[in-house]
């Protein structure tokens, strides 16, 4: 038996750019930004708490470092969640799911449906009180193969979830 293995053009190869992918929804900027408040909050309480009875955090030059440090990483993390958020977008293929991400440092994530071990649909409390729901997407590879669709409402999440099992079903019978 010989091996026919044909070479393929740049052309013939699918461009992941010509997919068109969906915006996660509005409210759930409200999520990352409340996020960013709880956890800057708790931050500046751990700080506080250190330099208050740690003597030697006590000076005028280490206050004025740490809060410089604290206003800065506080604001680029704003910053970054609101710059990020217009990019965060996902779309289903036939046989893959495409996450794009990234502000600084974008990533298009493709993760194909056989590849899928569980999914599993989160649902927080900030989620919650805008009815929105993320979809996690478990590989058999690595966690940087690990996929979470978030923004998601409720109801997108269970039909997205629902369409990636009846997919692995589908792959499993063929």
């Amino acid at each position: 038996m010989k091996l026919i293995h044909p070479q393929i053009t740049w052309e013939e190869i699918p461009k992941h750019q010509d997919v068109i992918l969906h915006p996660v929804e509005p409210n759930y900027r409200k999520v990352l930004i409340s996020e960013w408040a709880i956890f800057w909050l708790i931050v500046l309480a751990v700080a506080g708490t250190c330099t208050y009875f740690i003597d030697a955090l006590q000076s005028t030059k280490i206050l004025l470092l740490i809060g410089t440090g604290y206003l800065l990483l506080s604001v680029f993390h704003y910053i970054s969640i609101r710059k990020a958020f217009p990019l965060l977008a996902y779309a289903m293929r036939e046989h893959d799911v495409l996450l794009r991400k990234g502000w600084l440092f974008r990533q298009i994530h493709v993760v194909p449906i056989n590849r899928i071990q569980h999914c599993v649909i989160k649902k927080g409390p900030l989620e919650r009180r805008y009815q929105l729901a993320s979809l996690q997407l478990f590989t058999a590879a690595t966690s940087f193969t690990d996929i979470k669709i978030g923004g998601l409402t409720e109801e997108q999440a269970e039909r997205l979830k629902e369409w990636v099992l009846a997919k692995q079903v589908a792959h499993e019978q063929n």
